[in-house]
């Protein structure tokens, strides 16, 4: 058993330092920048819902995850079942800040204010969130990456 245990030790060291490793976390790192620059972060996003009153956002939205396109992003479900207010939907996105999601298919990912939006169902594909007009409406657009 602690020769098992020596070898997942072992490989588990390797994969963590491994070149190639570090160049794929660069790159991710590159692209989540550049959409952050491009689309809401939850930080814009709160930032923005701070100038409204509090109307009725549309559609409605709720349930924040990790994104299933790109797990350190943070997406909200789209809902039929309940209306959700400005207010309601800044307590949402403030209790989401420094806080830990689970990735689709694993993984720890912390959300903070640079963090890109999205608006998409848990495990599926969504639309990047551009904005919220005065009167409450999310404005989307689709990711430029399948486009």
């Amino acid at each position: 058993m602690t020769e098992s245990k020596n070898i997942a030790e072992e490989l588990d060291e390797i994969l963590r330092t491994h070149p190639m490793r570090s160049f794929m976390n660069a790159l991710s790192n590159v692209w989540r920048g550049e959409r952050s620059m491009t689309q809401m972060t939850l930080g814009k996003l709160l930032f923005r819902l701070d100038e409204l009153d509090d109307v009725v956002i549309t559609p409605p939205i709720n349930h924040p995850h990790s994104y299933r396109g790109y797990y350190t992003d943070l997406a909200l479900e789209p809902t039929n079942e309940e209306s959700i207010t400005v207010n309601s939907l800044k307590e949402i996105l403030r209790g989401c800040i420094d806080k830990t999601f689970e990735g689709y298919k694993g993984g720890d990912f912390v959300m903070t204010l640079d963090t890109p939006m999205w608006v998409a169902h848990y495990s599926m594909s969504g639309q990047r969130i551009m904005g919220v007009s005065d009167a409450g409406e999310l404005q989307f657009a689709e990711d430029p990456a399948f486009e």
